[in-house]
């Protein structure tokens, strides 16, 4: 690849040309003109592709993808000779097994199992038939028992109206004997009362008449 018209020839062009003759202060710049037409990313570009279109990078790429390609060729080969030989012995395979089928199916003993059912329907006829017995004498059980829990249901009833009834007459009776109680003890207490009366008035009366005795008495002694 020419390397005319890059950064580094244009350098050294730059410094051949600047001589000591000439003024430092007028001195050429060595630094590459970045804003000028050559423009870089072009260059590297051109660059590439001119790498990319050389013989040496066409042979080196052959050189890596032929050997891959030819190995990948070989084991598609392989696989090709697997599969043919495989579908050669599953169709041989395919042939023998409608024989080797028959001859098995053949083999197949097949029992005869109907006394067996037939004895099984049977029973399970006979337990139906105990089934419906047993439902029939529990379904007339709970019946009476209905009736019986139905009388006692009754009875509990009727003696729940009769005790209303005996606490009633009970309740009537004991209030009644209150009464009764109340306006005895009310007689004896105001006969008490009575006779509590008279003793007082005789015992104020004996009183009287003892200090009438003792007055006396001492008049008596007085006197004497």
């Amino acid at each position: 690849m020419s390397m005319r018209g890059s950064p580094i020839n244009w350098w050294k062009e730059k410094r051949q040309s600047s001589h000591t003759g000439i003024p430092h202060a007028n001195r050429p710049q060595t630094a590459f003109p970045w804003n000028e037409d050559r423009d870089i990313s072009k260059i590297v570009e051109q660059a590439v592709l001119a790498a990319f279109e050389s013989n040496a990078f066409k042979i080196a790429v052959a050189s890596q993808v032929d050997p891959a390609f030819s190995r990948h060729q070989e084991k598609l080969n392989q696989i090709k000779t697997t599969n043919l030989n495989l579908e050669s012995t599953l169709q041989a395979h395919v042939e023998d097994l409608p024989g080797v089928l028959e001859s098995k199916v053949n083999e197949i003993h097949i029992p005869d199992h109907s006394d067996e059912l037939n004895e099984i329907v049977s029973g399970q006829t006979r337990f139906l038939k105990t089934f419906e017995t047993r439902l029939s004498a529990l379904e007339s059980r709970l019946e009476d028992l209905d009736r019986k829990t139905g009388d006692v249901d009754e009875a509990v009833v009727n003696a729940d109206l009769r005790s209303a009834i005996r606490f009633g007459e009970i309740s009537n009776e004991l209030q009644d004997r209150n009464t009764t109680l109340n306006n005895s003890i009310w007689e004896v207490q105001r006969e008490l009362g009575k006779k509590t009366d008279a003793l007082q008035r005789r015992v104020v009366g004996a009183c009287e008449d003892m200090g009438k005795s003792i007055r006396a008495s001492a008049e008596t002694i007085e006197t004497m």
